[in-house]
């Protein structure tokens, strides 16, 4: 039986939920048809076929597996292994597939030894080469096709090996990360089955070597569990199995320089890692292997003044955008946190899980590419530590920054003036606040009214659809609907009065035809990114002190998920009772929530809050 990516994928996602989820649902998210997803669960429910109480299924309310954790249970670890099941990989896993083919081997492969180890034909295994090309540019490597002899890479070491990492952390994240990290909390007697039938459709020699490394990482830490970071192990074990592989056809990092033992700690458990996996392939302890073996693609030097790279990001992107993000602190408090964390992780996985690196890319292209430039000038040319879901996390920081200046910046006050001083003026209204940013409603009055309420008000200026003589603010007068010239009159006068540069006081322009649904959802959906980053940014900021550093992202998507939850009304709702001392905190929180216009209640709180109690392991 065979099951495709997507297929296992669907299998997880159940797995990960406790509640149906509906077909229509499954289709938005893998973007197929509904008689696609179908086919999925056809399949999906054959190839279970023995376990009839297993899947379940409800028109109008749709599917979900049985809450039965021992079931459960049985098909993460027939998944984790594929027992029973050809895995059948899709183009982006053939990528992969070749990635691993050409950087294990210290000969050129021929078109004809891929097509057997593929099992594809030769027009779609030149289209995947093609792919296959363009994804490792970005890392400075180069597919060589050679006559007569075949296809060869052409990189540095350690651009080959950055490459070989980013790829295996992202199969990692993809498969199931949480299912691998099960694994090493496993007891040793049981665990080298389960390895053995481990398959991640990569490379089967590759994957060997990385299954023992996983083994006898597994049984030097199962005696003290509380105290480790999984992700650390598995970063770690990637690392070391590309060591060995790359090894095993002569391709060291550096010299064969050996380590002097004497120097190092016997009971650190990286060192011992290296040590016992090198004995094991009979490899000596080479120093250069070491030094790759616990900073990785890491290029970011200890000694680099981290502040002083924070500034000069802050004002590369502040120039190039014309705004002045120099201008404020708390961006750079928060972006310098960010980078500290980022940058001083030897082990972090390089591909962090960011959930709104294709929103953020769809809706701020500018500002997106400027932060990436800026990175790459800045930061580092490695595409394994400088990606979309690095610079998206930066993003978010500015697009921040960009809305707290937006409310101190000192705008443009104006009266719109109509026939009855209401109805055509919430569309007027509306047209100008779509294209131009820096200007604040101070009223609205009829043309009867209009010299009244203007000595009232005293606005910065009027905007009127009547000829308003004798008004000493002041005036332009447009057309009912703004035509494109009303709206770049208004926009040149904005700038005279405030004294800004063009481009501050422009908003997005747009055509003037109606706003359809398309653009209000992508509009909702802006609104709510920003939204989530304020308010984890100020909720961080008000419970970093007993947060420990390594719950950071979890407590990011916490917030996020939390608010996604508050806007489609799913909040949870178990009563709770709250500690005395989190009593001020709890209130704290809730003003943060009151001040976005969001209602929290105590549950989700009390949620909040747990991350508080949380132990720091690095203090154990």
């Amino acid at each position: 039986m065979q099951l495709t990516d997507r297929e296992i994928k669907i299998i997880y996602l159940l797995l990960n939920r406790n509640e149906p989820i509906t077909i229509q649902k499954l289709s938005e998210l893998y973007g197929v048809s509904v008689r696609t997803i179908k086919y999925d669960l056809k399949d999906i429910k054959a190839g279970f076929k023995e376990d009839d109480e297993l899947f379940k299924a409800k028109p109008h309310v749709g599917v979900w597996i049985t809450n039965d954790n021992d079931l459960r249970e049985a098909v993460r670890k027939k998944l984790l292994g594929q027992t029973g099941f050809e895995y059948y990989p899709d183009p982006q896993k053939r990528i992969l597939q070749i990635a691993f083919l050409l950087s294990l081997t210290d000969q050129a492969v021929t078109l004809q030894q891929l097509e057997n180890k593929l099992n594809v034909s030769e027009s779609t295994l030149l289209n995947d080469l093609e792919r296959f090309r363009d994804s490792i540019n970005s890392f400075e490597i180069k597919l060589v096709h050679k006559s007569f002899y075949g296809y060869i890479l052409i990189g540095s070491e350690y651009a080959i090996r950055s490459y070989l990492e980013a790829v295996l952390q992202k199969v990692i994240s993809n498969f199931d990360i949480y299912s691998l990290i099960h694994l090493l909390q496993t007891d040793s007697e049981e665990i080298n089955g389960q390895l053995s039938s481990l398959l991640m459709g990569l490379n089967v020699e590759f994957e060997y070597i990385f299954k023992r490394i996983l083994y006898y990482a597994s049984g030097m830490v199962a005696s003290d569990e509380e105290d480790v970071n999984y992700n650390e192990i598995l970063a770690i074990s990637s690392r070391l199995a590309i060591i060995i592989a790359r090894l095993s056809i002569n391709k060291p990092i550096g010299s064969y320089q050996e380590i002097d033992i004497a120097g190092f700690d016997a009971d650190n458990l990286n060192f011992q890692l290296f040590k016992k996996v090198c004995g094991e392939y009979d490899f000596l302890l080479y120093e250069d292997e070491y030094q790759y073996l616990i900073n990785g693609n890491q290029t970011i030097s200890k000694d680099k003044d981290l502040a002083a790279l924070t500034q000069k990001i802050i004002h590369s992107v502040g120039i190039q955008t014309g705004k002045p993000f120099e201008k404020d602190k708390q961006l750079f408090d928060s972006l310098l946190s960010h980078l500290i964390s980022r940058l001083n992780s030897k082990y972090q996985f390089t591909s962090e899980y960011n959930p709104f690196v294709k929103d953020i890319k769809a809706n701020y292209p500018e500002l997106f590419g400027v932060i990436y430039q800026v990175c790459i000038d800045e930061v580092s040319i490695n595409p394994a530590i400088v990606n979309d879901s690095f610079v998206s996390f930066l993003a978010l920081h500015f697009m921040v920054s960009e809305q707290r200046i937006h409310k101190t910046q000192k705008k443009v006050r104006v009266v719109y003036v109509c026939s009855t001083g209401l109805g055509v003026t919430s569309l007027l209204q509306q047209k100008i606040e779509e294209n131009i940013s820096a200007i604040e409603i101070a009223g609205f009055t009829s043309l009867l009214s209009a010299k009244r309420q203007v000595k009232k008000i005293r606005p910065d200026l009027v905007i009127s659809i009547f000829d308003l003589p004798d008004i000493d603010v002041p005036v332009i007068q447009v057309n009912p609907l703004p035509t494109k010239q009303d709206i770049e009159e208004i926009r040149k006068k904005v700038v005279m009065i405030s004294k800004a540069r063009p481009e501050q006081v422009a908003g997005k322009k747009r055509d003037f035809e109606d706003v359809s649904k398309n653009v209000s959802l992508r509009n909702f959906s802006r609104n709510l990114i920003m939204t989530m980053f304020s308010i984890y940014e100020e909720t961080y900021g008000l419970l970093r002190e007993n947060i420990p550093a390594i719950y950071q992202d979890a407590f990011m998507l916490h917030i996020f998920m939390l608010i996604h939850r508050i806007n489609f009304n799913e909040e949870y709702q178990d009563s709770v009772d709250f500690k005395v001392e989190d009593t001020e905190l709890r209130v704290k929180i809730q003003n943060i929530f009151n001040e976005y216009q969001l209602e929290i209640n105590d549950s989700e709180i009390q949620a909040i809050l747990e991350y508080t109690h949380i132990d720091n392991p690095q203090e154990e």
